[in-house]
């Protein structure tokens, strides 16, 4: 067996390994993958990365799904997942379906999320305390509708 063969063979047991972990972005197995290579041999990185693809191991909507719903169950808003996602590189495409197949109500998600954090919202809170359950929900991708809802129900 060659020596590129071999390599070769290397890689797509290295990529089967991660894969059966978890799922991946494309980009994310790429960057794994091209690791501790030379500059000859990453061309054998795109042929193994179509060849998971064919196989079905890898697949960009599975884990934009994956991501969307492992966000969600943290408590995060749709805009810091779509924020990551764009991170690792995932085609728009994807994001968008996985959206449309996505049944989560972003506002009751906020409400949820800040009363984990903080507990039920009293009105006896100073404005100090609201201001920073507010950038709480902020920084975790919620939109001012969906933030200004987390309290709009317990006032």
């Amino acid at each position: 067996m060659s020596e590129q063969a071999e390599l070769l063979q290397k890689l797509k047991n290295k990529a089967v390994d991660l894969l059966a972990r978890r799922e991946y972005a494309i980009h994310e197995l790429r960057d794994k993958l091209l690791r501790n290579l030379d500059e000859d041999e990453q061309v054998l990185v795109d042929d193994v990365i179509e060849q998971m693809i064919e196989a079905g191991y890898l697949c960009e909507q599975r884990y934009a799904d994956m991501l969307l719903r492992s966000r969600v169950m943290k408590g995060y808003g749709a805009a810091r997942v779509r924020q990551e996602l764009a991170v690792q590189k995932v085609d728009s495409e994807a994001v968008m379906l996985a959206f449309e197949r996505d049944d989560t109500d972003w506002f009751e998600l906020a409400k949820h999320t800040r009363q984990r954090k903080f507990g039920d919202w009293d009105r006896a809170f100073d404005l100090k305390q609201k201001a920073k359950q507010q950038r709480y929900l902020y920084s975790r991708g919620f939109s001012s509708d969906q933030v200004n809802y987390a309290f709009e129900l317990d006032e």
